[in-house]
């Protein structure tokens, strides 16, 4: 909640939940995702964050890995996209200075509406 109201006032899209160790669990109301070096991953549960529908589908479909993301990792990244059930999959655009592409996320998006068209 504390976040969101962040994300409102300070006129943000989104904004991302830290856990007591200040790694990256979550968004607001989606699982973060990130693509570095050709790895799709996003925080273990144990970090945590929220166990989405979305999230498993591409941890199992899209081979996404678990691993521990700490707030630099979003300054190396190649990619970051959101996730949850009702939007889908949603490509960040940029994070503070940082600005992201969005190649593997359109792939991922385009695979996940030929599945669920099919």
């Amino acid at each position: 909640v504390m976040a969101a109201r962040y994300a409102k006032v300070n006129k943000l899209n989104e904004c991302l939940v830290l856990n007591v160790h200040e790694r990256i669990a979550d968004a607001t109301i989606a699982n973060i995702f990130l693509m570095k070096d050709g790895k799709l991953i996003t925080p273990p549960l144990s970090e945590g964050g929220v166990s989405g529908v979305m999230r498993r589908y591409l941890i199992e479909n899209v081979s996404a890995e678990e691993s521990e993301i700490a707030q630099r990792d979003l300054q190396e990244a190649d990619e970051v996209f959101l996730s949850n059930a009702i939007s889908g999959i949603r490509w960040v655009k940029s994070f503070r200075q940082k600005s992201y592409s969005n190649q593997q996320s359109k792939k991922i998006y385009k695979d996940l509406i030929q599945t669920i068209s099919a």
